[in-house]
């Protein structure tokens, strides 16, 4: 694949990964178990990680992304002190 048609696979990837984070904070879904934690971080890895020579997003855009992985984080919850910790590291 060529460089732009790399990046425009990402930007795009970016961009659909927003739209499930916005629709799950929509639903005030939360994450018990580690395993969905793990499963859903994956699901939207180019939030979370930054490619390979990727060029760094504008900051406004940087901040949206940075704000909807705070608000996620929140989600992840249960009552168990050994599962919240599981959940928690799964990030």
């Amino acid at each position: 694949m060529t460089p732009t048609l790399t990046r425009l696979f990402y930007i795009r990837t970016k961009a659909q990964n927003k739209r499930c984070l916005n629709a799950l904070l929509s639903c005030f879904f939360s994450f018990f178990q580690a395993d969905e934690a793990n499963k859903f971080l994956e699901l939207i890895a180019p939030l979370v990680r930054d490619e390979e020579g990727q060029v760094d997003p504008p900051e406004e855009e940087f901040a949206e992304e940075q704000n909807l992985i705070a608000r996620m984080i929140h989600l992840f919850e249960t009552s168990v002190a050994d599962k919240q910790y599981l959940v928690g590291s799964a990030f």
